[in-house]
């Protein structure tokens, strides 16, 4: 997959974004969105990440560590759901880098 999300770039949830926790997971709607996208338990942490904007760096890192694998693998996983998320409007991405708070 091309780097989408280089180490500086600064993700937060959008404002237009509706999601709801699940029993076991995240249902996330936002204006681009044919259909929510629900997202297991994983997902939902990730979304919870998403509290307070942080660098997509930031992410993949406190990922790695919260599930003690490679930041190659975390950022593999972690990428194709910012993209689904990003396309459809429920995470914005701009070029900054405040600090991020780890679950």
């Amino acid at each position: 997959m091309v780097e989408r999300f280089a180490a500086d770039v600064l993700v937060e949830r959008s404002s237009a974004a509706l999601w709801r926790r699940l029993l076991d997971g995240v249902l996330v709607l936002a204006p681009e969105m044919p259909e929510p996208l629900r997202f297991s338990t994983p997902g939902e942490v990730l979304w919870a990440m998403l509290d307070q904007p942080c660098t997509f760096a930031e992410l993949v890192d406190a990922w790695s560590v919260l599930y003690e694998i490679s930041e190659r693998t975390a950022r593999a996983v972690i990428e194709p759901v910012f993209v689904a998320w990003c396309d459809g409007g429920a995470v914005v991405a701009a070029r900054r880098s405040p600090t991020c708070e780890r679950l």
